[in-house]
């Protein structure tokens, strides 16, 4: 279910911690609890070279950030929302450390560093939320990240594919190589 009455499924490029199949929806996910442990999630937005979306389908004042960022806020099971919410932005390191923003993320990533701006483009939204979900209670959930892929990619543990990533990241992500 999304935040807002209206729109269609958020897609993810990556989901990770208390993450469940949702049985009801072809390939879609939960919040899974446990008992004895608190459930924490993280929505993973992924740019290589693209850029997010300054307005998504059915709401043009809303950006792609901002819906990730509204769609984890509410990932729930049954009315039950996660207890830590993160939300990872996963660029080129040289996107995060250049001086001059190129890319609409760079500047909505430095701005939603303040829960205030994230929750003035919630209101600025076309589509109306939904009568159970108030963004401005879940906010303070909120971490947001900006790791690299370089910083993944060398910091990768050892596993059956960690080799073939480790080539992938020789062959293609040596570009980004300025000393950073």
């Amino acid at each position: 279910m999304t935040p807002r009455i209206r729109e269609s499924r958020t897609h993810l490029d990556m989901s990770i911690g208390s993450i469940a199949p949702d049985t009801g929806t072809k390939g879609g996910i939960r919040l899974g609890r446990s008992l004895e442990s608190r459930a924490w999630m993280c929505f993973c937005e992924m740019k290589w070279e693209s850029d997010i979306s300054p307005g998504v389908t059915n709401d043009p004042n809303r950006n792609q950030l901002v819906r990730v960022i509204e769609s984890a806020l509410y990932f729930q099971d049954c009315g039950a929302f996660a207890d830590e919410v993160y939300v990872a932005l996963v660029t080129p390191a040289i996107s995060k450390h250049t001086p001059d923003y190129r890319k609409l993320y760079q500047h909505k990533f430095k701005e939603y560093e303040t829960n205030s701006n994230i929750l003035e483009d919630l209101r600025n939204c076309k589509l109306p939320p939904r009568k159970n979900f108030d963004a401005a209670t879940q906010i303070g959930k909120l971490q947001l990240r900006w790791p690299t892929f370089d910083e993944l990619f060398t910091s990768l543990p050892d596993s059956d594919i960690s080799e073939g990533l480790h080539n992938f990241w020789q062959n293609y992500g040596s570009y980004l190589n300025t000393g950073q």
